[in-house]
């Protein structure tokens, strides 16, 4: 989507091999954070527009478009259920940086 993430410094010799290739990035839906909780200045930004919300009670499932790409597939964000992002319109989440997960996209294999 365009988005632009920092990488950690223990990620950074496990990736040199790679560097000019393609690679997979991972990020789980409970490793995002609402901007609003946001305490550092360590967290990546992820701007996305809010597809649509689902209030699971404990928590708030955000589905983010990336890019203006109707059928791309949504990134799903698991949010403290006090979050306040609203459908259809942008918002910034932050990612941590230390919960990226890299692959190898011809083997699969995560790179450590």
């Amino acid at each position: 989507g365009g988005c632009r993430l920092p990488i950690p410094p223990t990620a950074r010799p496990a990736l040199r091999p790679f560097v000019g290739h393609d690679i997979v990035l991972g990020l789980r839906p409970e490793d995002f954070v609402s901007t609003q909780d946001m305490h550092d200045s360590e967290h990546g930004i992820i701007q996305a527009t809010v597809a649509r919300t689902e209030s699971l009670g404990s928590e708030l499932l955000v589905y983010l478009a990336l890019n203006d790409d109707a059928t791309a597939r949504p990134l799903t964000v698991r949010l403290d259920r006090r979050a306040t992002v609203q459908q259809d319109t942008p918002t910034r989440i932050g990612v941590d940086p230390q919960r990226l997960y890299f692959f190898d996209p011809e083997s699969g294999a995560a790179i450590s």
